[in-house]
């Protein structure tokens, strides 16, 4: 074999072993404010190290190798404090891999959330995208003026978005 033809041999074992193995987990979610797009969202109902439940409706696995932080500062989270709260959560199929808490439910009529940060843009896809890289969908008519600086959002729980947006100066 030429010495070519054995570094492009050389080149694809060292690329094809690393997708091998049987493990297909995805890469650890980086915590540098790039948004953080969320597969579900919801109030904890149930938690345990093995299973959280969003709504009481939703049922996911918890990956052993889960990230569990606070969107108000990325600082590591425990899971098992989670119940009770509103929290974004990424998924590799049925099992929660990220959970990011945002805030506490607030009892009222209507149950309310509230989330503080530094608006960065809107996607044009009915997102909010924050600095911290918290990324929050924005209910039908809401649209903040201006859309950059610091806001407080209030969150419709049930429904999973934004019912306002304020604007701090």
């Amino acid at each position: 074999m030429g010495r070519p033809a054995a570094v492009l041999l050389a080149v694809a074992l060292l690329f094809g072993g690393c997708g091998g193995g049987g493990d297909d987990a995805p890469a650890r979610l980086v915590l540098d404010g790039r948004p953080r797009y969320p597969d579900d969202q919801g109030v904890v109902t149930r938690v345990s190290r093995t299973s959280i439940t969003l709504a009481g409706a939703r049922t996911y696995r918890v990956s052993p190798k889960l990230q569990s932080f606070s969107t108000m500062d990325l600082s590591t989270q425990p899971l098992l404090q989670r119940k009770g709260q509103y929290v974004q959560v990424g998924l590799d199929g049925t099992t929660m891999v990220w959970i990011a808490g945002v805030a506490k439910v607030l009892p009222g009529t209507p149950p309310r959330v509230f989330y503080v940060g530094t608006l960065k843009r809107l996607d044009g896809k009915g997102n909010a995208v924050f600095a911290d890289g918290t990324v929050l969908r924005l209910g039908a008519g809401v649209t903040p003026s201006p859309p950059k600086g610091s806001a407080t959002v209030e969150i419709d729980p049930a429904a999973g978005v934004a019912r306002r947006i304020t604007m701090s100066s």
